[in-house]
């Protein structure tokens, strides 16, 4: 498993999102996500 957290901020608002990766020799698939997705993934 691997999981990528990315912390923002745009003026007052701040939020951080994690998404987790299941990795298996020659692939990748999404495990899951949490917290606040940022604007510009929706």
């Amino acid at each position: 498993m691997i999981t990528f957290t990315e912390r923002w901020k745009k003026g007052k608002v701040k939020g951080s999102w994690s998404i987790t990766y299941e990795v298996v020799r020659g692939s990748l698939s999404s495990y899951g996500s949490e917290g606040d997705e940022p604007s510009y993934y929706k």
